[in-house]
């Protein structure tokens, strides 16, 4: 399996789509695909080829996951 194939990520795993460059949460996967979901919501993509988020990555995620009501001071 190429080190790029979404299917071996487990669900929920935070990854870059490596075609677009979105940063997305793996939802699921269907045959050689995976179903990215981005950090804030809407509506998910397929991908077949990811890598794993960097730190830079996980922080911006983490930051659009928060509930809005956290967002004000």
């Amino acid at each position: 399996m190429p080190p790029d194939d979404p299917r071996r990520f487990p669900t929920n795993a935070l990854v870059v789509d490596l075609r677009s460059g979105r940063l997305g949460r793996i939802m699921g996967h269907v045959g050689p695909y995976a179903q990215l979901r981005a950090p804030g919501g809407g509506r998910e993509w397929d991908v077949d080829a990811v890598r794993l988020a960097d730190a830079d990555e996980r922080l911006r995620a983490s930051i659009a996951e928060r509930p809005a009501w956290r967002h004000r001071p």
